[in-house]
């Protein structure tokens, strides 16, 4: 028996894909710190992962809600 994987909410991975270094470059800017910048970044994603339904994607900001 395989494992089962939920399904990638619409438009996540896609706006990752674009958004993920000028986060992660936030981030860093933030902490002074790449390394750091780069776990704040994923902190953020993974909330905004949790709540991609609730952000009214294509029409809610998702970004500016990873940045808070």
């Amino acid at each position: 028996m395989g494992l089962l994987r939920r399904a990638e909410p619409a438009g996540y991975e896609d706006f990752v894909a674009s958004r993920y270094r000028e986060i992660v470059r936030f981030g860093a800017l933030l902490t002074g710190d790449g390394r750091l910048g780069e776990d704040l970044a994923q902190e953020g994603l993974i909330a905004a992962y949790r709540s991609w339904h609730r952000l009214g994607v294509p029409e809610g900001r998702p970004e500016a809600y990873v940045r808070q």
